[in-house]
């Protein structure tokens, strides 16, 4: 304590600590002993020493006795008050001797600053804490400090737990979020009760896509928020605050928000060079009514071909089927046709452009110099064949096949779905980071393969009929078969004639 070591100085003791030893004088060629240093305790008399000089041993004090003063502890003995009421409380630490003041600041908003003087009983270490409270006190959190002067100069300070100065019986601001993901575009309740009764409350999230808000208590100090992600809110969890604008009172709560699975389809996927047209439509779209635009892009997603429609309208999750037209001046490749809002992708399908073929015209050859032979006469030998006739040309029809394949990688590759989170790019094509869980796979609206179109064919099949043998012996017989005829008419009309007279 400090008046305990006031008296000790001024009794003019030292504060040596004992068991220093001090260096002795050096001893008289006399022999005599030595003389003690001051300050320190004699030794004991030798038996040839005079009792008269024997001095007793004395009592050292060490400095370190005094004691530090106890740390000074504000205690209140409720949350809030209404203007008008009173805090009340306790202080424990103080020094019964030496005059304290308490004040009660205002915490939140810290401008403009407003301080109230509380009323101390300086009776008891333990002293009883009264802040009464004007009927016009502005309402805010507060915070009660007392102060105290010590010895050498130095104040002491003690600071209480925040108290809320509100225009409500009971101040316990609670707040309850949804306990299950939410789906972009569908509202979600945030509800809070305890607070203010007509005062408000801020939510942020810090996420354009999650737009926050204010909502405005009841008179029971009851409020409910509905917080409504963005269509295009990417899957994951978000954190709202919410801050009671009167107190400075803050909470956080922890979202999740869970993107439906969305997907497009095409009615024609694949086409030629030189443009032509198709259907697109979707499904699995967040809740809601809002506009999507349709656009081409190349077959990693990164840069923009042409914008197909703007615009569309997209109702109860389902995109509205557009007609499109492909470009005719496209170039032959693999294509991706996305539904899009600005830089976020929600779905895709895809789109292929093959070459235009090109028929090249058959090469007539020259005609041919047939010279002017005899005509020989028929064989009469019936073995001998007739030569065959010569064999009728074919003409084909020849088919540009173009220099370079625009779809020779996908041989030997599946052609992976647009709308599956587990497809990326390497450089951030397709739909972006997408964290939603779902199984590998097409979508309807995603063919593995564009299909090749049917090349025309090659010729007509073509018969050559052959020359049969002629039937010479036919013939021959035939004429035998007239001259027995002849010769049995002849040998009749002979014999009738030399029957007559």
């Amino acid at each position: 304590m400090a008046l305990p070591v006031a008296a000790s100085q001024a009794a003019g003791l030292s504060a040596t600590v004992v068991g220093v030893p001090t260096p002795m004088a050096t001893a008289p060629a006399s022999g005599n002993p030595p003389t003690p240093a001051a300050g320190l305790p004699s030794p004991a008399p030798s038996p040839s020493a005079s009792s008269a000089s024997a001095q007793p041993p004395r009592q050292p004090v060490s400095a370190a006795s005094a004691s530090p003063a106890p740390p000074i502890t504000v205690t209140v003995g409720q949350v809030s008050a209404q203007p008008g009421g009173t805090f009340t409380g306790t202080v424990d630490g103080l020094d019964a001797l030496l005059p304290a003041q308490a004040t009660l600041t205002r915490t939140f908003p810290a401008s403009p600053t407003v301080t109230t003087d509380c009323v101390l009983n300086a009776q008891a270490t333990n002293r009883a804490l009264s802040c009464a409270l004007p009927g016009n006190q502005a309402q805010g959190a507060y915070e009660v400090s007392v102060t105290q002067a010590g010895t050498g100069g130095k104040t002491r300070t003690g600071t209480s737990s925040a108290v809320y100065v509100v225009q409500s019986g009971a101040y316990d601001p609670r707040v309850t979020g949804p306990g299950l993901p939410i789906a972009p575009g569908a509202a979600a309740s945030i509800k809070g009760t305890g607070f203010v009764p007509g005062g408000t409350v801020s939510l942020s999230t810090g996420s354009v896509m999650l737009p926050g808000g204010t909502a405005t208590a009841d008179p029971s100090g009851n409020f409910d928020f509905a917080l409504t992600p963005s269509p295009f809110t990417t899957q994951g969890q978000y954190f709202v605050n919410v801050v009671d604008d009167i107190t400075g009172v803050s909470a956080q709560l922890s979202v999740y928000v869970l993107r439906p699975n969305a997907a497009l389809s095409s009615t024609v996927s694949t086409g030629v060079a030189g443009g032509y047209s198709t259907t697109i439509s979707g499904a699995g779209f967040s809740a809601g009514s809002y506009a999507l635009d349709l656009t081409l892009y190349n077959s990693d997603g990164t840069t923009v071909v042409s914008q197909l429609a703007q615009q569309v309208a997209v109702q109860n999750g389902a995109l509205v089927s557009t007609p499109v037209a492909i470009p005719a001046i496209t170039p032959p490749g693999l294509y991706q046709v996305a539904a899009t809002s600005g830089d976020a992708r929600l779905a895709a399908t895809w789109i292929a452009v093959f070459p235009k073929p090109t028929v090249l015209a058959p090469v007539t050859p020259a005609a041919p110099v047939v010279a002017i032979v005899p005509v020989a006469p028929l064989p009469t030998d019936p073995t001998v064949k007739a030569p065959a006739p010569a064999p009728v040309p074919l003409i084909h029809q020849i088919i540009a096949v173009p220099a370079t394949d625009p779809f020779a990688g996908l041989a030997n590759s599946q052609v992976p779905d647009l709308n599956s989170s587990s497809t990326n790019a390497a450089n951030g094509g397709l739909l972006g980071k997408d964290p939603t869980p779902t199984a590998l796979g097409q979508t309807s609206g995603s063919p593995g393969s564009p299909a090749a179109q049917d090349a025309p064919a090659a010729a007509a099949s073509t018969q050559v009929s052959t020359t049969s043998d002629f039937p010479w012996w036919l013939l021959v017989l035939v004429a035998l078969i007239a001259v027995a005829i002849g010769l049995a008419g002849g040998y009749g009309i002979a014999a009738t004639g030399r029957k007559r007279p």
